[in-house]
């Protein structure tokens, strides 16, 4: 009897300590999911108090800002090109927050230069050329009343190239054939070109003309109108011209031209050998897109010179020198 006494009260102490353990085991895991929540909670505290102060921080400055604003609305806008001048005009109006209309002067600052701004109709008014080829950064606009000068920043950058002027891109298509014999590389092509003008706006002047034009050494050695026909031939309906990527700008109308091409030119040894379009914009001004540029050596051996057929057209004033250069723009 005393055995079977002893052995159940060995059975409980055992099942006893499991529970113990059970129960420790629970223990411990509560604690650790407390501690866990506990972390959480902190965290979330921390978060929701970073949050809260960087949007304090963001509506301060934000208070700031519309405090220190001295203009209510701002425009500029483009006027009249000046080809021969090689400028823009453009035209900047800013609505003041606060002045005094016999009193308070507008200074439009671009360039490191001051332009007084004239006041009519509760707006300042300015117009100015600025350099067609070249970057023009509005970097500020002062109002002066006395020894008193309000001044906010304006961090403009207007670039009238990609936004006023075409985009000129040229692209053949069709067969070429070459060999050489008695002192001359000859070079057949039967093909169409594809002139393509990418406008900036919609109410842009149209082309005023188009020329295939050939160089040897430099020299012209023939010139061919280009009729400004938008009909396409047989070939440039099956084999469509390569799409040129954007250089900058928005290009909002583009046209395209087409040219039936069928020629046989002569180069001899030793000479550069030159196969351009040149199109005169709507401004006056001459673009030129190449088609073909090789090098023959002495013994006839044709070496093609690095240029992108998609770079798009370099830009030239009457006298042939370069006012804008398209492999600059894209790789400086």
């Amino acid at each position: 009897m005393k055995k079977s006494i002893s052995i159940g009260v060995a059975i409980v102490s055992v099942i006893t300590c499991i529970l113990v353990m059970v129960c420790l085991w629970e223990i411990a895991d509560l604690k650790q999911q407390i501690s866990h929540a506990e972390h959480n909670l902190y965290s979330a505290i921390d978060m929701a108090s970073v949050n809260t102060a960087n949007n304090l921080y963001a509506t301060i400055e934000s208070l700031q800002a519309d405090r220190d604003r001295i203009m209510i609305s701002r425009d500029c806008t483009y006027g009249d090109i000046d080809a021969e001048k090689k400028t823009a005009t453009v035209h900047w109006t800013f609505v003041p927050k606060e002045y005094r209309p016999d009193e308070t002067r507008a200074v439009l600052v671009f360039n490191g230069k001051e332009y007084p701004m004239t006041l009519k109709n509760g707006e300042y008014t300015v117009s100015l050329p600025i350099p067609l080829f070249e970057d023009t950064v509005f970097s500020q606009v002062q109002l002066i009343d006395g020894d008193t000068i309000r001044t906010e920043i304006l961090g403009w950058n207007l670039s009238p190239r990609f936004e006023l002027l075409p985009e000129i891109f040229a692209n053949f298509s069709g067969g070429s054939g070459f060999d050489a014999r008695d002192g001359k590389f000859r070079v057949e092509q039967d093909g169409e070109i594809t002139i393509s003008v990418r406008h900036q706006t919609f109410d842009a002047p149209p082309i005023q003309a188009i020329s295939m034009v050939e160089y040897i050494d430099g020299e012209e050695i023939s010139r061919t109108d280009i009729p400004l026909t938008d009909t396409s031939s047989a070939i440039s309906d099956t084999v469509q011209p390569t799409i040129p990527p954007m250089v900058g700008g928005s290009y909002e109308n583009p046209s395209y031209f087409y040219y039936q091409m069928n020629k046989i030119s002569e180069i001899p040894f030793g000479s550069t050998y030159e196969l351009c379009v040149e199109v005169v914009d709507g401004y006056g001004l001459l673009h030129r897109e190449w088609l073909d540029y090789f090098v023959v050596d002495s013994d006839g051996t044709p070496s093609y010179e690095p240029y992108s057929p998609t770079s798009g057209s370099n830009i030239y004033d009457e006298s042939g020198n370069v006012l804008w250069s398209a492999v600059e723009a894209i790789y400086r």
